[in-house]
C-alpha cells in the first residue's frame, strides 16, 4: 500500500542509497555489521528511507517515533509484516511475531495476561540472578586479562533470561542452556538468511542447514517432552 502511495502523482518518493542491478542494497548492507550500516544511512538519509533488494523488493526502514506509532499502533491494518519474515517460521511457527489480521489478534488477547505489570514483576528475580552470572563471568574474564565479546554475552543473556523466565520451573540449567545455545545459533542463521542473495541457498543440504534442523528438532524435543 505505501508503495502505492509513493506512485500518486505529486508524491515524492523516500530518499535512500542507489542500489545496484539485481541485487539492490543487498551488498551494502553486507559490509559491515547490520545495525552499524543502517545507523550510517540514516544519517544520511534521514528517520525514513527506502531500501531495494533482489526480485524488485523494497523496504523502508522507520526510525521517527511518530511514524512508528503510526506504523505501529494507529494505522497497522494497513501495514503487514512481509513474506521474508517468513524465513523464521522453522523457529518460531506462526506465532504473535508472523501472523497477521484476526488470527494475531486472538493470539495477542491470548498472550496479553502473561505482561501484565504484576506478573512482569514476578520474572524479576530469574533476570536480575542471570545479570549477575554474567557480571561474574566479567570478573572472571577481567581477572585472567581476556577480552569480553560483548555483542555475544548480549545475546546470551537475552536468550537465557527468556529461557529461564518461560521454563524455569519445566527445565534443567543444563536443558536451558542447550535451549539457548541452540536458539543464539538459530537467530544468527536466520539473520544470514535474510541477506541472501538467493532465497533457494535455504533449501540446499549445506552443512549450516543441517545444522538448522538438527537445532530446531533440539528445542522442539526439549520443550514438547
Amino acid at each position: 500500500m505505501y508503495e502505492q502511495l509513493l506512485k500518486r502523482p505529486g508524491t515524492a518518493p523516500a530518499p535512500g542509497p542507489r542500489g545496484l542491478p539485481y541485487v539492490g542494497n543487498l551488498l551494502q548492507l553486507r559490509k559491515g555489521l547490520f545495525h552499524e550500516v543502517l545507523l550510517e544511512m540514516h544519517q544520511t538519509y534521514g528517520d525514513v528511507f527506502r531500501l531495494t533488494f533482489p526480485g524488485n523488493r523494497v523496504a523502508y526502514v522507520v526510525r521517527d517515533p511518530d511514524a512508528l506509532q503510526h506504523v505501529l499502533q494507529m494505522n497497522n491494518q494497513n501495514y503487514v509484516k512481509g513474506e521474508r519474515m517468513q524465513i523464521a517460521a522453522p523457529l518460531i511457527g506462526n506465532g504473535i511475531f508472523l501472523s497477521e489480521g484476526d488470527y494475531w489478534r486472538r493470539q495477542r488477547r491470548l498472550m496479553q495476561p502473561a505482561f501484565l505489570r504484576p506478573q512482569i514483576a514476578l520474572l524479576a528475580d530469574e533476570m536480575v540472578e542471570t545479570i549477575d552470572e554474567m557480571l561474574a563471568r566479567w570478573a572472571a574474564y577481567a581477572d585472567a586479562g581476556q577480552p569480553v565479546q560483548v555483542q555475544s554475552e548480549m545475546m546470551q543473556l537475552a536468550m537465557e533470561v527468556v529461557t529461564r523466565t518461560l521454563f524455569t520451573n519445566s527445565l534443567s540449567p543444563e536443558e536451558v542452556r542447550e535451549v539457548g545455545e541452540n536458539f543464539t545459533f538459530l537467530l544468527e542463521v536466520i539473520s544470514a538468511r535474510g541477506q541472501q542473495l538467493f532465497p533457494i541457498q535455504e533449501k540446499l543440504p549445506s552443512r549450516t542447514n543441517r545444522r538448522f534442523e538438527e537445532g530446531v528438532k533440539a528445542i522442539d524435543e526439549v520443550i514438547y517432552r
